[in-house]
């Protein structure tokens, strides 16, 4: 019997990278995760990388998924290889996670 525990990283991989097929729905953003701006004022082109970057940090999962459904691995990849765009440990997570 496999047993795959929620955080493991083979889990959160699949299911981070799989689940613009299955999710369906409008990006929603929490005030507290933009505490700088009002989320009804950000613009999900002009202000891509900013998205990503404050989602990637400090974003719940259905966040973290609606990202990954609104923007491609690439763009996502990006902004984690970017030189001050998050935490170390944060960027080593989503380094593993996006690996190919």
């Amino acid at each position: 019997m496999l047993r795959v525990l929620p955080l493991s990283l083979f889990w959160v991989k699949i299911k981070v990278l799989d689940i613009g097929k299955f999710y369906q729905g409008k990006m929603k953003y929490r005030q507290s995760l933009f505490w700088d701006t009002k989320p009804e004022n950000i613009d999900k082109e002009k202000h891509k990388r900013y998205i990503i970057e404050r989602v990637l940090e400090f974003g719940r999962d259905r966040e973290v998924r609606d990202v990954v459904r609104e923007f491609s691995v690439k763009e996502i990849r990006k902004v984690v290889n970017l030189p001050r765009s998050l935490t170390p440990k944060t960027k080593n997570l989503w380094i593993h996670i996006l690996k190919k």
